[in-house]
């Protein structure tokens, strides 16, 4: 249990970490403070024309790119500004410079002065950018990510000394982060960790990382259906204590390359929440140990299959 946990710790801070290097950064100058409002009831003034009268200073915003930003098209910088005016109080974005892509950066990044004023004008409308960005979120996310657990089952022949044992599984933890574009197909990366008990010879701990090609759809208003195909890198950490070659260490860890398929079903709890199940199946192969015997119709590597529940964020 010890081992799951610390297992779950270091996925939570991976995940954490892609979160915050996918997302534009965002910088604030503060003038003044209002009681926050509605992000749909923020005016947007584009470069070049004139803010309403009568407005009142908030403060100014830079939406910047992090180099490792992702998801960084106007709309989703104008989400960000706009979201930062409206939590602190401004109901005008007055876009000051807008860049666009360029030699520096892949991302649109924009200056801006964030304004208040008491009453919007009577033909206000969200931002075009912004009313396509909501449509397209409600039919398909652009962000997911997964945090899963499960249990995980070698199928593939585990030889440990004289004996061969079959059909051995397992705790296994599990995560992954998805982008995708606005007709559902993505990319990201995804991992999992199985540790795999041998009873009395002790365990194994099946492994795999790498990055996959995605697609997802909403097919009704909670459900969402996810396939992935990756590949990557897959191999086991051998704690076990009988040892069935010559010149094996107490822990030796083996490793080579693997594909990965995985289905799901997710049922979405709200446009940022959701729980899903899913069924992997991983299969690599690996260098063979000097001294290891096998038939020639089989090859030494992994096959694993994953039932997994867990929980989604999209964004």
């Amino acid at each position: 249990m010890k081992n799951c946990l610390n297992s779950l710790f270091v996925l939570g801070v991976i995940t954490a970490a892609l979160l915050t290097s996918c997302t534009p950064k965002v910088v604030t100058q503060l003038v003044k403070t209002y009681p926050s409002v509605s992000e749909d009831s923020v005016l947007v003034v584009e470069q070049g024309q004139k803010a309403p009268k009568g407005a009142k200073m908030v403060g100014y915003v830079s939406v910047l790119d992090r180099s490792t930003t992702t998801r960084c098209e106007y709309a989703h910088v104008l989400k960000a500004a706009t979201k930062e005016t409206a939590k602190k109080g401004g109901n005008v974005l007055l876009i000051d410079e807008h860049l666009e892509p360029d030699a520096w950066s892949v991302c649109h990044r924009i200056d801006a002065t964030m304004l208040r004023i008491d009453t919007l004008p009577a033909n206000f409308k969200v931002h075009p950018e912004l009313a396509a960005l909501a449509r397209n979120k409600k039919q398909h996310p652009s962000t997911v990510t997964k945090l899963s657990v499960g249990r995980g089952i070698v199928a593939s022949k585990i030889v440990v000394g004289s004996d061969i044992l079959r059909g051995r599984g397992g705790f296994e933890i599990a995560g992954s982060f998805e982008n995708y574009n606005n007709e559902g197909v993505g990319y990201g990366i995804n991992g999992f960790y199985n540790s795999v008990s041998l009873g009395s010879y002790g365990n194994v701990g099946v492994f795999y990382m790498g990055p996959l090609l995605s697609y997802g759809s909403r097919f009704h208003q909670h459900w969402r259906l996810g396939l992935q195909l990756g590949i990557g890198i897959v191999g086991f950490i051998d704690h076990t204590e009988d040892p069935y070659y010559s010149n094996h260490k107490s822990t030796d860890v083996q490793a080579g390359f693997g594909v990965q398929g995985n289905a799901g079903i997710e049922y979405m709890l709200s446009n940022v929440f959701g729980l899903g199940t899913e069924i992997q199946i991983t299969t690599g192969r690996m260098l063979k140990p000097a001294g290891f015997n096998m038939s020639k119709d089989e090859f030494y590597g992994i096959g694993h299959v994953g039932l997994l529940f867990g929980v989604r964020y999209y964004f």
